[in-house]
């Protein structure tokens, strides 16, 4: 197959800088659901019925929080 000029278009270096930026959105992304999962949990501690829920086999405190928050 004859050159097109389009071959390793991908791997330019604006490509890479887009690839980088990505990264970095999606690793402060998952410290702030990691943030935001520590403090629903803290809550959950101090929630009566979250903390009741979690001792039922297969439940935690992040989805007793999840049911208190749906069913209130």
């Amino acid at each position: 197959m004859p050159a097109t000029g389009r071959q390793g278009r991908h791997q330019d270096e604006v490509y890479g800088r887009q690839v980088r930026f990505l990264c970095e959105d999606a690793g402060t992304l998952a410290k702030e659901i990691r943030d935001l999962d520590s403090e629903i949990e803290a809550r959950a501690r101090k929630h009566e019925l979250a903390l009741l829920l979690s001792t039922i086999d297969g439940i935690g405190l992040l989805t007793a929080a999840h049911i208190v928050a749906e069913v209130g």
